[in-house]
C-alpha cells in the first residue's frame, strides 16, 4: 500500500511539472523578451535565455525552501513592467559612462543587483514572519496597478504584433501605423484567438503553448505558401555560448567605482519595488492554493523561499520571479503532492531548452506578441468595474465606489503612461489621504449631557430628580478610532461647540485605539482651555500601564491634566461629575448618615408605621471589603444602606473575574429583587469603605405581612415605584444612545 502511495505521489508530481513546464517556457521566453525591450532587437536571443534561467532557478529553489509544497515560481507579468522600468533607468544612469565597454553587461549586471537586494529583502520579510505587511496595500491601488500592467504589456507587444521594427513608445505605434505587415499582423491575431479558443475548449494542454505551437504553424504554413508576404522577425540564434552573458559575475567585472556609486540608489530602490511586488504575488498564491487544499501554509516561509529563489536566479539572470497562480494550478489540478513537483518541473524546463533551443529561437516574434497579449487581457480585474455598473444601474453612486474607480483609473494611466513606481505611490497617498480625512470626521462618535444620560450610581428619587434639573452641566464626548494630527482639531472644535453651559466635559476613550503628539497636545489645549472659564477635563478609559497612558505622560499631560482626573472607565468618571454637582448644590454631603424616614422606601409611612417597621431592622455596621451579598445565595433578606457606599459586581463566566456593574449610595435600599422573587442572588454586593446598613430579615417580613398586613403592602408598593423610577430612567438613556 505505501509503495502504492509513493508510485502515485512520484506520478502525479511527474504530470503536474509537465503541466506547470508547459505554461512556464512559453511566458519565460515572451517575458524575458519583453523585459530587455529596451535593449534591441539584437539582445533578444540573450533576452530568452536571461527569462529561461530566471524561470529554472527561481522555480527550483522556491520548490525547495518555500512552505507550500505546490507553489510554482517563474518571472510573471507585474515583474515584467517593473523590469522595463529597471532597464530604462539603468540605461540613463549608465549612458554617461561611456569610457567602459559592454554596455549589455553593465545594464545586465545592475538589474542582477537589484533582483539580489529585492531577494534578500523578500527572506528577511519572511524570517522576521513582517511578510504580511505587504497585505495593507490599499486593493484599489492593487487592482489598479494589475490593470496597468496588463496594458502595458499588451501595448508593449503592438510593434512585434504588427510587425513595425520600432523601439516601444505608444506615439511611435500610431505614426508608424502605415508600416503594419498586414501578414504579420493576421499571425499574431490568430495566435491570440488560439489562445482565447484553448482556454475555453482545450483543458489537456496550456493555452499559452497551444496558441505558441498553433500561431508558429501558421506562420511557417503562410511563409511556404506566400513567402514574399510574410516578413515577421523571429527570436534568432540561441546559441550555446550566449549562456556565459547570462552570467551575472561577467557583468560585474566591467563595474567602477564611480558606476557602482551611481547605480546604488536605484539597485536599492528597485530591489525594494521587487521584494513587495513579488510577495504580494506569492502570498497571494499561497492564500489561493491553501483554500484549493483546505490546507494552510506558511505564507512567511514562502517569502523565504521565493526570496532564496530570486537570489539564486540573479547569479543567472536578471528578471525577477513569483510564486504563479497559474502555474501553480495546473500543477495541482495535474496531481502534484509534494515540493519535489516544482523542482521536476525546472528541470524539464532546461532539458527542453538545451534539446529543443534551436526549434525556440524560430519563434516568430508576432506569435509570442499574440500570446503576451493573451495573457495581458487575462490579468485585468474589473472587479471595481463592476461595482461602478451595479451602482449605475441602481441610479445610486456610492461616493467610496466612485473613489476607489479615481483611484483604479490613475493608477493605471500613470502606470502607462509614466512610471509604475509613480503610480503605486500616487495610489497609496490618494487612498491614505482619503482615509485621514474619514477618520477625521468621524473620530467624534457621539455626545451626550447627563440630564439624559447618568451614571450607573443607584441614587435616591431626590437625587435622581436633580440630577435631571441639572445634568447638563455634564457634557460627554465619546471618541473613536486614532486620535492624531488628521481628527485632533476636530475633537477641539467640537467641545469648544457643546461646552458652553457646561462644568464638567468627560472624554470617553474607550475606543480610541492610537494617539500621536498632536492628538496629546490638543487635549492639553482643550484642558488649558476649560480651566480658563473654571471648568472640569475628565479622561475615561486611560489607567497607568496602559500604551495610551505611556504616550500622555511622554507628552508631560498626565500631570498637567491632573492623575485625579483620570478615571478607569466612563461610570466612574460620571460618578464624580455627578457627586460634585450634587455637592455643589447642597443635595447630597460627604458621607453623612440618612435618617431611615429620609429614604424612599419609607415615602408616606406615619410614626407609628416607622416604628412597626424599626422595631424588625438589625443594624449592621461593615468595613471596606466587606462582602454583604454573595451571587448566588438564596436569602431574602432586604438592605437599607443609610450611609456609606457599596458596589454590585458579577462574576464573568469566561473568565471567573468579577465585574462591577454599578455602584449604591447611602439612602437607597437594595435586595429587593430576591425578596419579591424568590430566586438566588444574582450579583455580589461589597462595600467601598466603611458603611452602616439596616437589615430587615426575610422571617421579619413575613411577620409584619402577617401582624400589619397594610405596612408591609406600602413597603412593597414603595419599592415598585422605585424599581418602576430606574426602569423608566433606563430606558430613556437607552433611547438617547440609540438616537445618538
Amino acid at each position: 500500500m505505501e509503495k502504492h502511495r509513493t508510485m502515485t505521489t512520484i506520478k502525479g508530481d511527474f504530470f503536474g511539472a509537465v503541466s506547470a513546464a508547459t505554461i512556464n517556457l512559453p511566458m519565460a521566453i515572451g517575458y524575458g523578451i519583453t523585459g530587455f525591450f529596451a535593449l534591441g532587437n539584437d539582445f533578444i536571443p540573450q533576452a530568452v535565455i536571461l527569462g529561461v534561467n530566471a524561470t529554472i532557478f527561481s522555480c527550483l529553489f522556491t520548490a525547495l525552501f518555500s512552505g507550500t509544497p505546490s507553489l510554482i515560481s517563474g518571472p510573471s507579468g507585474p515583474l515584467t513592467v517593473v523590469l522595463i522600468s529597471i532597464v530604462a533607468k539603468l540605461q540613463d544612469t549608465i549612458a554617461p559612462f561611456t569610457y567602459l565597454q559592454n554596455h549589455y553587461a553593465l545594464v545586465v549586471g545592475s538589474a542582477a543587483l537589484c533582483l539580489m537586494v529585492g531577494g534578500l529583502l523578500q527572506s528577511l520579510l519572511g524570517f522576521f514572519r513582517i511578510g504580511s505587511m505587504v497585505k495593507y496595500v490599499p486593493f484599489p491601488v492593487i487592482s489598479g496597478f494589475v490593470n496597468g500592467i496588463a496594458l502595458s504589456l499588451i501595448l508593449h507587444q503592438l510593434p512585434n504584433l504588427m510587425g513595425i521594427d520600432i523601439s516601444y513608445k505608444f506615439v511611435d505605434v500610431i505614426r508608424f501605423l502605415h508600416s503594419t505587415d498586414p501578414a504579420t499582423l493576421s499571425i499574431g491575431i490568430f495566435t491570440f484567438g488560439s489562445v482565447i479558443l484553448a482556454r475555453h475548449y482545450i483543458s489537456n494542454l496550456s493555452p499559452p503553448l497551444f496558441g505558441l505551437l498553433a500561431g508558429t504553424t501558421a506562420y511557417y504554413l503562410m511563409h511556404a505558401a506566400l513567402p514574399a508576404a510574410v516578413s515577421g522577425r523571429v527570436i534568432g540564434d540561441i546559441r550555446i555560448d550566449l549562456l556565459k552573458t547570462a552570467f551575472v559575475g561577467v557583468s560585474w567585472r566591467a563595474f567602477d567605482l564611480k558606476l557602482a556609486a551611481s547605480v546604488l540608489p536605484e539597485v536599492l530602490f528597485f530591489g525594494l519595488i521587487i521584494c513587495l511586488i513579488s510577495s504580494v504575488e506569492t502570498m497571494m498564491s499561497s492564500a489561493a492554493i491553501g483554500y484549493r487544499t483546505g490546507d494552510r501554509y506558511d505564507s512567511n516561509k514562502d517569502l523565504v523561499g521565493q526570496g532564496i529563489g530570486n537570489v539564486a536566479a540573479a547569479f543567472f539572470s536578471a528578471m525577477p520571479a513569483s510564486g504563479s497562480l497559474v502555474r501553480s494550478f495546473a500543477n495541482l489540478n495535474s496531481g502534484a503532492k509534494t515540493r519535489w513537483s516544482g523542482v521536476m518541473c525546472s528541470l524539464l524546463i532546461l532539458l527542453i531548452f538545451l534539446i529543443a533551443r534551436h526549434y525556440l529561437g524560430r519563434i516568430p516574434l508576432t506569435v509570442l506578441a499574440g500570446v503576451i497579449i493573451a495573457i495581458g487581457f487575462s490579468l485585468f480585474d474589473l472587479s471595481e468595474f463592476f461595482l461602478l455598473r451595479a451602482a449605475l444601474r441602481s441610479k445610486k453612486l456610492n461616493r467610496d465606489i466612485a473613489l476607489n474607480l479615481m483611484i483604479n483609473l490613475t493608477v493605471i494611466v500613470l502606470t502607462v503612461a509614466v512610471d509604475l513606481i509613480l503610480a503605486i505611490i500616487v495610489g497609496i497617498l490618494i487612498t491614505t489621504a482619503n482615509f485621514v480625512i474619514k477618520t477625521g470626521k468621524s473620530v467624534v462618535r457621539r455626545k451626550f449631557r447627563c440630564n439624559q444620560v447618568q451614571s450607573k450610581r443607584v441614587r435616591n428619587i431626590k437625587q435622581i430628580q436633580f440630577l435631571q434639573e441639572h445634568g447638563n452641566k455634564i457634557l460627554v464626548v465619546e471618541l473613536q478610532g486614532p486620535l492624531f494630527f488628521g481628527s485632533a482639531e476636530e475633537v477641539a472644535r467640537e467641545i469648544d461647540v457643546s461646552n458652553h453651559d457646561a462644568q464638567y466635559i468627560v472624554i470617553n476613550m474607550k475606543r480610541v485605539s492610537e494617539i500621536d503628539v498632536t492628538g496629546t497636545r490638543y487635549l492639553l489645549q482643550i484642558h488649558d482651555s476649560l480651566k480658563k472659564h473654571g471648568k472640569t477635563l475628565l479622561i475615561s478609559h486611560i489607567w497607568e500601564g496602559d500604551r495610551l497612558w505611556d504616550a500622555l505622560s511622554y507628552a508631560d499631560a498626565i500631570d498637567k491634566i491632573g492623575r485625579d482626573n483620570f478615571f478607569l472607565d466612563m461610570d466612574r468618571a460620571l460618578e464624580y461629575a455627578e457627586d460634585q454637582i450634587l455637592y455643589g448644590g447642597l443635595i447630597e454631603i460627604p458621607d453623612r448618615e440618612y435618617a431611615l424616614s429620609e429614604m424612599d422606601i419609607f415615602t408616606g409611612f406615619s410614626e407609628e408605621e416607622m416604628k412597626s417597621v424599626e422595631s424588625r431592622l438589625l443594624p449592621e455596621t461593615y468595613k471596606s471589603g466587606d462582602v454583604i451579598i454573595r451571587e448566588g445565595d438564596r436569602d431574602r433578606d432586604l438592605f437599607m444602606l443609610v450611609r456609606g457606599t457599596v458596589s454590585v459586581k458579577v462574576k464573568l463566566q469566561s473568565n471567573r473575574r468579577e465585574r462591577r456593574l454599578n455602584s449604591i449610595n447611602a439612602g437607597v435600599t437594595f435586595g429587593e429583587i430576591a425578596l419579591l422573587d424568590n430566586k438566588p442572588r444574582s450579583a455580589s454586593v461589597v462595600v467601598e469603605g466603611d458603611a452602616m446598613i439596616y437589615r430587615l430579615p426575610y422571617d421579619n417580613f413575613l411577620d409584619l405581612q402577617l401582624s400589619e398586613p397594610n405596612v408591609a403592602n406600602k413597603l412593597i408598593l414603595n419599592m415598585a415605584l422605585n424599581l418602576s423610577t430606574r426602569l423608566r430612567l433606563n430606558t430613556e438613556e437607552i433611547k438617547v444612545l440609540v438616537e445618538n
